[in-house]
């Protein structure tokens, strides 16, 4: 008579151990590997306002610098009148028309690198109304911080 195969052998309370501690180090390189880096740090850009030439020509404010130099998409602009401090718009900046409302247009002129916010762009406020002022703030998206801010007086 054939005798029944002996029962299957159970792991030993040690190799389950050992298979339980690999797959919590494995899991835990993997969360390690795949988390998110720290918060990008916001480049460093200066503004600065052109001295108007005749009374109801666009205002011009100049990138004089930007480090590193980022997608324009990396920033958004903010303009307040700042007597009634009303905010007249916020965008994600872009070259060439950023804002209009009838005459009322801000633009971004990419002067020298092309999609990058680079030294020597400008920005122009054309057809405001004037016997105000304007805040213009360029915020870091990615970081949420403030990098510049200028008044333009009208």
């Amino acid at each position: 008579m054939d005798s029944a195969p002996p029962p299957p052998k159970r792991p030993s309370l040690r190799v389950v151990a050992g298979l339980a501690v690999a797959m919590i180090v494995g899991i835990a390189a993997y969360a390690i590997l795949t988390a998110p880096g720290p918060p990008e740090d916001p480049p460093s850009v200066t503004l600065v306002l052109l001295q108007p030439g005749d009374p109801g020509d666009p205002r011009v404010v100049r990138v004089t610098e930007a480090t590193p130099e980022l997608p324009l998409a990396s920033f958004r602009v903010t303009v307040v009148d700042v007597y009634t401090s009303t905010a007249v718009f916020t965008a994600t900046l872009r070259s060439g028309t950023v804002y209009t409302d009838g005459a009322m247009t801000f633009l971004c002129d990419d002067l020298t690198v092309p999609g990058r916010l680079s030294a020597g762009d400008e920005l122009r406020l054309v057809d405001f109304p004037t016997g105000t002022s304007y805040g213009l703030t360029l915020v870091h998206i990615a970081s949420q911080r403030s990098l510049a801010s200028v008044t333009i007086p009208l």
